[in-house]
């Protein structure tokens, strides 16, 4: 009614009205609505009625229906367009006003019940937790109070029939969806098909869908105060082979919405001292005044036991010559090694030593997954102490390396096997709550994230940079750990879980 509405707006009585295409085009279609059979149901008076109410920026509209039969069925409609004052009101005033208008026009029906009023603001709310309302807002108050109803909160989305009554319709925005999405409408999935056979055949239960050149088309009301192009009516894009999740460049770019997959791993199992090591290196630190520029720390898994080695270079036969004199022949030959993927511990000459001592297993940790070694721990708890001791010294932090190791290796350590057993069941319960069950597998396609670091020289931007890569998986290590190779075959390493999609 608005458009007709409008040409009558100020005129006086035999004051000639100039009619205008969009007043025909609008007062067709109220004919058309008028003498089309809309699906109402006579009321009973022995069930409770049900009112929903949505205001517009333009109008008021409101539903009465009753739960007939297991259906929600329509007794009656009602909307009428605002005032030129009434569209001043903030958002929650014209709310409180479409409920006023509706319980006016369903006034011989819900009058002396107990009814529902269904809205999607919390209009009535805000009117009753008002202290000492005045003006219209206690006139408003007062017709409430004559009324027995419980207030239901509806999303805006979901309170399509009076929405759709407050409001102008929107055309549907055209879409050439053959060449937009190669859809072809023989050729749909099943659950589409029967949602539009659905429909079809019963537009009067389907208010807020419609089938348009074969396609469904959903109301999804805007709620944007200000005009724009948006269409309200919204295509149902079918399911077609996977479309938005093979798009190469969003899974480059976007970062997934869920949580990252992978729960925490199980607890290692260690039974006595030195059974299994984990070794880690500090550095490259300012090289002391002796000439060394890296610390070695080895950590024993059942006592905790600490070993530090400081060395001028991080070379594997370094590394190696420290962990076989300091470690295999003192303490004995651990039978796991736990390490991260440094050079100097994947080159042969570790390995191969390790391999001539009869070590079981090395355990690598994968990529930019530093958590899972529990050196890094104590890493933390020797950097804050070689702190305290060089304060501005900076070339002397090697000085108390030995004091260091002793404080650490001589403090009382409850670390035994039933608190960690406890602590790890605790910390478990902790990592898992924003973590979700997954699992990959030998051939599968991933995307992996993309760890590059920035470069000025080369005008390159690691922010800018894609997100992800897409890589295949050659290996499964456990659940959580997998070995993977990009396009071009090469290798990539081990990659933890929480880094793929």
């Amino acid at each position: 009614m608005s458009p007709i509405n409008a040409l009558l707006t100020g005129k006086r009585k035999r004051q000639k009205t100039e009619w205008t295409p969009e007043a025909q085009e609008a007062f067709q279609k109220i004919k058309d609505a008028l003498v089309s059979a809309p699906v109402l149901s006579s009321p009973d008076f022995s069930k409770p009625f049900v009112i929903q109410t949505d205001a517009s920026d333009t109008g008021l509209g409101a539903v009465l229906t009753q739960d007939l039969d297991g259906d929600e069925r329509v007794i009656a409609y009602a909307s009428r367009s605002l005032t030129k004052a009434e569209r001043n009101y903030s958002v929650t005033e014209r709310e409180c006003l479409a409920v006023l208008f509706a319980l006016e026009k369903f006034r011989p029906y819900v009058e002396g019940t107990h009814f529902t009023i269904v809205t999607d603001h919390y209009s009535l709310l805000w009117l009753n937790r008002m202290k000492d309302p005045a003006g219209k807002l206690a006139r408003w108050s007062v017709k409430l109070n004559q009324f027995s109803f419980e207030l239901v909160h509806r999303k805006g989305k979901l309170n399509v029939v009076p929405d759709a009554l407050s409001r102008l319709p929107a055309e549907i925005a055209a879409v050439d969806i053959d060449s937009f999405l190669g859809v072809n409408l023989n050729d749909l999935d099943e659950s589409y098909t029967r949602l539009r056979d659905n429909i079809v055949a019963n537009p009067q239960r389907n208010p807020s869908w419609k089938v348009e050149n074969g396609f469904v088309y959903r109301f999804v009301p805007n709620k944007v105060v200000l005009p724009g192009n948006v269409p309200e009516w919204k295509l149902l894009v079918p399911r077609i082979i996977r479309y938005v999740r093979n798009c190469q460049v969003c899974n480059e770019q976007k970062a997934p919405n869920t949580a990252h997959a992978g729960l925490m791993g199980k607890e290692k199992k260690v039974q006595f001292p030195w059974q299994m090591i984990s070794v880690d290196l500090i550095g490259p630190l300012p090289t002391s005044t002796k000439g060394y520029s890296y610390l070695l720390v080895i950590v024993d898994w059942f006592t905790k036991y600490v070993v530090l080695f400081p060395l001028r270079k991080a070379t594997s036969s370094k590394v190696t010559e420290c962990i076989e004199n300091g470690i295999f022949l003192v303490y004995g030959v651990p039978q796991f090694i736990l390490v991260d993927n440094g050079k100097q511990f994947v080159g042969n000459e570790f390995v191969k030593t390790c391999e001539n001592y009869k070590v079981q297993k090395i355990w690598f940790t994968a990529k930019y997954h530093p958590q899972s070694n529990p050196v890094e721990r104590y890493n933390r708890t020797v950097g804050t102490a070689i702190r305290n001791y060089v304060k501005g010294a900076h070339k002397k932090w090697d000085a108390e390396v030995a004091k260091i190791g002793y404080a650490i290796r001589t403090a009382v350590n409850e670390g035994s096997t039933l608190h960690l057993r406890k602590a790890h069941e605790r910390n478990e319960r902790s990592y898992n709550l924003r973590k979700r069950d997954a699992e990959f597998f030998v051939s599968d396609k991933v995307w992996k994230r993309n760890k590059v670091l920035s470069s000025a020289a080369k005008d390159f931007a690691q922010k800018l940079a894609p997100r992800y890569v897409l890589c295949t998986i050659t290996r499964k290590l456990s659940k959580l750990a997998y070995a993977l190779e990009d396009e071009n075959r090469a290798g990539l390493g081990v990659w933890h879980m929480k880094d793929l999609k």
